[in-house]
């Protein structure tokens, strides 16, 4: 960070950037706040938090500032909003000057442009290293599209006076080493992390109930997602497949965990479908662990998806899972060996997947515990930690900004 040193304490002040984040970004950015040594960074973050926030059920300014982070609101949507984008930049060009971070870290596509071109504004000998995390597809998603276009000419411009880019799966990075300009050597994968002992007791569960809550000849079975309810989460497929899977007899109920804008429409499909007293909408929960024991099978249906940390949350807590095969998520669900994976938006693989699933528990008992194993081993919460506070302390090492 040019000539800039360490607070006088010696601890690295990180400036975290964010967009309206719901699910797993929200969990990743307070895993880092909360995981991070406070005796070794200070943390701030700069997003619409305060009178800038657009779910005050799912609030973070508290949840932040009780994790020791300083909360800095700015008015950033995930649209395109010259006027809002503009005055963002120049507040986050005021909180640059202000709390004088050594890092900028940003997350999602919005904060990324927003954050590293207040960055580059910020001139003088004193400018924090740049460091933006991918958490989604963006190219696959909109090559072709005005909005591709867009982001492709956007990404090039800032990518040069990128420290550090940092993808949640290989499948990222490797989609955005795909780009014109794009540096291999400053883009390095740190998966997705989960505290393992929040879901001990929900795996000891499953696994006293052989890998699965019940038998599904027996009596009603739970099959559940956790998702925000938006069009790229694919949950209108997954109520598709529930009226296949009741057309077919099963005694199942299926549940909907989350929220979001799309919340009104998913309930009128189950409505159309005539299936809506066996498809219940939980909203927004903070108790996941204990949502997970209730369940015999986790589904995934997204359409999109970095690294999902509510899969990951799944296989920590021993519940057989299906998945989309789509973006990071075969990095984790190894077919037929942790879970079950088919083909995104196929609302009869998808059916065919969790009958399959529930009408085999010695199968869904064996791939579970190879899941949670996977899952210990090479998604905990630790490593992610470990990892990132390496990233960090080697670009204080390197002397300099871009």
């Amino acid at each position: 960070m040019g000539n800039a040193q360490p607070a006088p304490d010696g601890r690295i002040r990180v400036l975290y950037v964010m967009r309206p984040a719901a699910g797993g970004m929200r969990q990743h950015l307070l895993n880092l706040v909360r995981g991070l040594p406070s005796d070794a960074y200070v943390i701030a973050v700069a997003g619409p938090c305060g009178p800038y926030e657009e779910s005050p059920d799912s609030s973070l300014t508290g949840a932040l500032q009780d994790a020791g982070a300083t909360v800095l609101p700015i008015p950033i949507t995930g649209r395109i909003d010259p006027i809002l984008d503009a005055r963002a930049i120049s507040l986050l060009r005021r909180y640059i000057i202000s709390f004088r971070p050594h890092i900028v870290h940003c997350h999602g596509f919005k904060a990324g442009i927003l954050g590293r071109v207040a960055v580059f504004l910020s001139r003088g000998p004193c400018r924090p290293f740049s460091v933006y995390t991918i958490h989604n597809t963006i190219i696959e998603r909109t090559r072709g599209t005005p909005m591709g276009v867009l982001f492709a000419a956007l990404e090039s411009a800032l990518a040069s006076r990128t420290d550090c880019v940092i993808t949640i799966s290989e499948a990222l990075r490797k989609e955005y080493l795909s780009m014109k300009g794009t540096s291999q050597e400053r883009v390095v994968c740190i998966p997705n992390g989960i505290d393992i002992s929040r879901f001990k007791q929900a795996s000891e569960m499953a696994r006293r109930n052989g890998g699965l809550r019940g038998d599904c000849r027996i009596g009603r079975v739970h099959v559940g997602t956790i998702a925000r309810l938006i069009p790229a989460k694919g949950v209108d497929v997954f109520i598709k497949a529930a009226r296949q899977l009741l057309d077919r007899g099963m005694d199942a109920v299926f549940l909907v965990v989350g929220d979001g804008p799309q919340r009104p429409e998913l309930e009128k499909l189950t409505q159309d479908l005539d299936i809506q007293s066996s498809v219940r909408f939980l909203g927004f929960r903070d108790d996941i662990p204990a949502i997970l024991e209730s369940l015999d099978l986790f589904v995934l249906p997204t359409l999109s998806e970095g690294m999902s940390i509510t899969i990951l949350e799944a296989m920590a807590a021993g519940v057989p899972v299906v998945a989309s095969d789509v973006g990071g998520v075969s990095e984790v669900v190894i077919n037929e060996m942790t879970g079950r994976l088919v083909p995104p938006g196929d609302v009869a693989a998808l059916a065919d997947a969790i009958e399959r699933a529930l009408g085999e528990p010695d199968k869904a008992r064996a791939m579970a515990s190879l899941a949670r194993l996977k899952v210990e081993e090479d998604f905990n919460l630790q490593t992610m930690l470990r990892r990132t506070d390496k990233l960090y302390k080697d670009l204080m090492a390197s002397g300099h900004a871009l």
